[in-house]
């Protein structure tokens, strides 16, 4: 099967993580040919990682933000490399590959939805329309269909992410390195939120959460692990609050991994006002390592999270609630190992690697031989 995959950019972020993974299993099946399209080039992100792998990256650089061209720069690119089947990665990438499947007369499998909430009205039009023209149409949780339509449709799947377990081996040198780094041996416990600073990322709840925590436990500190828009005005919430010595932004790393070896409890809050979550990497890779987590209640998260069991559910922006359920992890080792221990278990029956890659490949002949 020669399969044409296509994403918006290979910019760091969720969906393009779960794209690098995809491509990285189905390149190791002999009865798949990948080949990757992207039209937005950007300064970091998974390129290099493609590189390794050996697979050969196309960019198709759009000229314009709303550019039909790539309908007809895609169209060329499946009829040269006689493509058998097209599999999309975000909005715009589906909304352009169900157009050339119909036009090219190749079946498409896109892989849309990622949260469970549009976040304006060309998304939830983009949606409907590639919901109707994709020969299978994949969201990430069952949240995603449900906040979206009535019922199921047949040609409509979930297919849950998938977290390779020996990306998230603890290295100990690594994990000394970054103790180092931001000198953690001054703290006993470590809270860490691992997401973009963005607006649809709630680090203010977060953050309200650490004065009430501190009072208690005022050997904590809090690792606000990303980067993005709303860092500057998050420094300046930190220090009004008087709270920057217990508070170190990271900015963008490449060491969570060893961030995470290193922490007590993740957390992860969402804005609910601007999206509700479908399956959060974050939030999976803090459980493949062993971290107990906490999470705001909402969307895909209510799939992976059960509350007490494996983890611990808080409502959306309920900062004392956040703060009541940190200190009973912190109080309480071995309630914090028996919730690390689950989720880990969680990953490895619910969101593995291997059960990811052999989905999608099913996926692939359900819809080409049909």
């Amino acid at each position: 099967m020669r399969i044409l995959y296509l994403i918006d950019t290979l910019a760091f972020g969720g969906a393009e993580r779960q794209f690098v993974e995809l491509i990285r299993g189905v390149s190791k099946r002999e009865e798949i040919e990948p080949f990757v399209c992207y039209f937005t080039e950007t300064a970091q992100g998974y390129k290099s990682q493609f590189l390794e792998l050996g697979i050969p990256l196309n960019l198709l650089e759009r000229t314009r933000k709303h550019d039909p061209g790539l309908i007809f720069k895609i169209r060329h690119y499946c009829l040269k490399n006689k493509i058998d089947l097209i599999h999309s990665f975000s909005t715009l990438a589906g909304l352009v590959a169900v157009i050339c499947g119909k036009l090219c007369g190749i079946p498409v499998v896109a892989s849309t939805i990622r949260n469970a909430k549009d976040d304006n009205l060309r998304t939830y039009i983009s949606i409907r329309f590639q919901s109707f023209l994709a020969d299978r149409f994949v969201a990430n949780s069952y949240a995603g269909f449900k906040n979206r339509f009535k019922k199921m449709k047949p040609h409509f799947q979930v297919v849950y992410n998938g977290i390779d377990p020996e990306r998230f081996r603890i290295n100990p040198v690594e994990s000394q390195k970054v103790r180092k780094i931001y000198n953690l041996d001054r703290f006993k416990h470590v809270v860490s939120m691992v997401a973009s600073l963005s607006r649809n990322k709630d680090f203010d709840t977060f953050i309200d959460a650490i004065p009430l925590v501190l009072e208690a436990k005022p050997n904590t500190v809090f690792l606000l692990v990303g980067d993005g828009s709303e860092r500057p005005r998050l420094e300046k919430k930190v220090h009004d609050l008087s709270i920057g010595d217990n508070v170190i932004f990271t900015g963008y790393t490449h060491d969570v991994i060893g961030i995470l070896a290193n922490t007590d409890i993740s957390v992860l809050m969402t804005n609910a006002s601007r999206i509700v979550e479908g399956i959060s990497n974050s939030l999976l890779e803090s459980l493949a390592m062993g971290v107990p987590v906490i999470a705001s209640r909402g969307g895909g998260t209510d799939e992976v999270i059960e509350n007490g069991i494996n983890g611990m559910l808080v409502a959306p922006y309920d900062a004392k609630g956040l703060a009541r359920a940190i200190l009973d992890m912190l109080g309480n080792r071995s309630f914090r190992k028996r919730l690390g221990d689950a989720g880990k278990k969680t990953v490895g029956t619910k969101f593995g690697f291997e059960r990811y890659i052999r989905e999608y490949g099913q996926i692939y002949h359900d819809v080409i031989d049909k």
